[in-house]
């Protein structure tokens, strides 16, 4: 069994010394965005920090791993708690067995705490009475099909586990599991067997760092897969079903992530930490870093509000003129034969268009998105490439962004409708490929928009 707790031996000193989709009333996923970046000086040191947990607003709790002396290859950790307001740290020692431990949970009344003794890796729980001197005894948490397990974190919930650690399947690279607590019983806290995240989140490249947010969707992580910047870069992603294996295509945060090592991200109110090596001259040892952060909120556009209200809006403008294909306006959608499959079907293209920095769906939207909701639900062979685009208005980074809030827009209200997961794939442009030129009004107006390609599934891929 391992006897490292937190990084791949890839990118860690041990290795180098060895959608929304919830009760949220948008169809577009909400995005985050970062200010006021900066390293924690007052926890940097000649030692490697990562695991960054904060515990209410005045304390941080991170993990430290000590550089091997001179001659000595044993590494060394502990868990750390900073004072935000003195800018004072002092280590913690919660379990009397002595050994490795680090804090990788914090519930409204428990910590985890992982431990590697004698060899051999265990996990218990306390009270968080301990960290304001209290005394706890401390619970064995009992996990069942444990293998080459790489690190932890606990959910603020208190109920869901995340797992770190090797699929089976692929011998160098780990992928994410989740545990669900049972409960106590003979002493001990009793926890599900581990079930895969799935392939969304597992990619044949290293994953790490999961961090589940109190709302038991959103998930945070890291991953080496391909599109990075280059290191572990952090990523953002939120579960659609109750199977654990359904989930949003994970966002990269560019804003944050850099070319060298980005893991461990936490999020808590309006406050970001996570761990980075991008300032150490050897790009081995990781820092921790802080940004503030809020969500950039999408809102439904009026009309879908008031059709849920009972106010039924004007119907007569569709959006199949906005067909990227011709369209006379004398054909209408039936004699066209919109979305009409047969045998001989294999690609049908058409797009919606946007209003000015704007990824609201409007109610001329709806009749085509039913209709093709329809079709998706009754040819589970078919799916469909949403591309999301944007006019040059604005920065090109926050037109990316918004090329792909547009296309996650169509994406959630189809699934809402109960198309499958599998039959819809995202992608986002920015401006990079307009339709036309951006010179003129009329030319901005088709190049916000997105594609919707409609095709049967390659069985064999």
């Amino acid at each position: 069994m391992k006897q490292y707790f937190f990084l791949n031996a890839k990118w860690s000193l041990m290795g180098a010394l060895l959608c929304i989709l919830g009760t949220s009333m948008s169809f577009a996923q909400d995005t985050l965005v970062f200010s006021d970046l900066k390293k924690v000086e007052e926890v940097s040191s000649i030692h490697e920090e990562i695991f960054p947990l904060s515990f209410g607003e005045k304390q941080l709790l991170f993990t430290r791993i000590y550089r091997p002396e001179a001659g000595q290859q044993t590494i060394k950790y502990g868990t750390w708690c900073l004072d935000v307001e003195t800018g004072a740290e002092q280590q913690l020692h919660l379990l009397e067995e002595g050994g490795k431990e680090a804090i990788v949970g914090v519930t409204d009344s428990l910590l985890y705490v992982k431990q590697v003794y004698q060899g051999e890796i265990h996990l218990f729980s306390l009270s968080k009475a301990v960290l304001e001197g209290g005394e706890s005894k401390a619970i064995e948490v009992e996990i069942p099909g444990l293998k080459d397990i790489s690190s932890l974190s606990v959910c603020a919930t208190g109920d869901i586990m995340l797992i770190v650690m090797s699929s089976g399947r692929r011998k160098e690279q780990d992928d994410l599991f989740v545990s669900f607590k049972k409960g106590l019983s003979a002493g001990k806290e009793h926890w599900t067997r581990p079930k895969s995240l799935g392939r969304t989140i597992n990619s044949m490249a290293y994953e790490l760092s999961p961090f589940l947010q109190r709302d038991t969707k959103t998930l945070f992580f890291s991953s080496e897969r391909e599109g990075g910047k280059g290191g572990a870069d952090i990523y953002r992603t939120e579960r659609l079903d109750d199977t654990w294996q359904q989930w949003a295509e994970p966002i990269n945060l560019s804003e944050i992530n850099t070319e060298h090592f980005d893991a461990y991200f936490v999020w808590e109110d309006s406050l970001a930490y996570w761990a980075s090596n991008r300032d150490t001259a050897a790009a081995a040892l990781s820092d921790i870093y802080r940004a503030e952060g809020r969500w950039n909120k999408v809102e439904l556009a009026k009309d879908i509000v008031d059709r849920q209200a009972g106010i039924v809006p004007d119907t007569t403008a569709s959006l199949y003129a906005n067909r990227k294909l011709p369209l006379s306006t004398a054909e209408s959608p039936a004699e066209k034969g919109l979305f009409l499959l047969d045998a001989s079907t294999s690609v049908k293209e058409y797009a919606i268009e946007f209003g000015v920095g704007s990824a609201d769906l409007y109610w001329k939207d709806i009749a085509l998105l039913n209709k093709l909701s329809q079709v998706l639900i009754q040819n589970r062979n078919y799916m469909i490439k949403l591309q999301g685009h944007a006019d040059a208005v604005g920065s090109s980074d926050d037109n990316l962004i918004l090329s792909r809030q547009r296309a996650e827009a169509i994406r959630h209200y189809l699934l809402e409708k109960g198309v499958s997961f599998a039959q819809v794939k995202v992608q986002y442009h920015g401006e990079k490929e307009p339709l036309t030129s951006n010179n003129t009004k009329e030319g901005r107006q088709q190049n916000r928009r997105v594609e919707i390609y409609l095709s049967k599934i390659d069985i064999e891929q």
